[in-house]
């Protein structure tokens, strides 16, 4: 929460700054974008690289933040002039990393912006709707919207299962579908989902792949198959993580 306050007070400050005097100029809209688009890239590399790294995560927020500015500057002028295919790349991203910095009625509201742009848009290809899909329907989940978020949460895995490689996020997609499953009852579907997210996930990614097996794990025990859910708890165990959940 306190990153999202020294955010939102450094962003509006900024914007005030930059957003005065702007002209609508259609010709320089695609150069400013490609330079926000580059922040937005680094950042991502970076964030995906701190871990528990403190220095490098604030790194990725600076340029994260530099180029939500820049993006939110665009927008309007984007918007203005009708490029509907530029607008949408701009919302989406900029919904990404509204996300990031935990704001997410900002980020509901960029990438709504985003889903409705895509219908009007068929040349883009349906993979870019994939994120904007699957973060809204995180958010309405975390809104208690179950609905609204199994639905953002279908439209997704039905653009994932359109391509022959998975989309990228599709195990967090699959993970998070499990549990909407497994909050209903619907232990067989949880565990089929638990399992697709667990096929996708790299070896590397032990924490990760541990949430997912302990997901399973608990699923087993609500289906009463006691001994299955102990042999999964027990092979976790030298992993040495989530261990207070797993003794419990």
């Amino acid at each position: 929460m306190n990153k999202f306050v020294l955010f939102l007070g450094l962003t509006i400050t900024m914007l005030l700054c930059f957003s005065r005097n702007q002209q609508t100029n259609p010709a320089s809209l695609p150069a400013k974008y490609q330079a926000a688009d580059k922040l937005y890239r680094n950042a991502l590399a970076l964030a995906a690289q701190a871990e528990d790294n403190e220095a490098v995560e604030a790194q990725a927020d600076r340029l994260f933040q530099q180029a939500l500015l820049q993006l939110l500057i665009i927008l309007p002028q984007t918007e203005a002039t009708g490029n509907d295919s530029l607008s949408f790349f701009i919302s989406a991203k900029a919904g990404y990393i509204h996300y990031w910095f935990d704001s997410t009625e900002a980020a509901k509201k960029k990438f709504l912006r985003a889903i409705g742009l895509k219908s009007k848009l068929p040349a883009i290809a349906d993979s870019f709707l994939f994120t904007p899909l699957l973060y809204t329907g995180g958010i309405y989940y975390t809104q208690n919207q179950f609905d609204s978020s199994l639905a953002y949460y279908k439209r997704a895995e039905e653009i994932n299962d359109h391509y022959p490689k998975p989309l990228n996020g599709s195990q967090r997609l699959y993970n998070r579908l499990g549990v909407m499953y497994y909050e209903t009852g619907n232990y067989r579907q949880a565990r089929n989902y638990f399992e697709k997210a667990i096929a996708l996930t790299p070896l590397t990614e032990a924490t990760l792949r541990a949430n997912y097996q302990i997901n399973i794990a608990s699923m087993l025990l609500k289906s009463g198959e006691h001994e299955q859910a102990k042999a999964v708890y027990e092979g976790l165990l030298p992993l040495n993580v989530f261990t207070d959940e797993i003794y419990h």
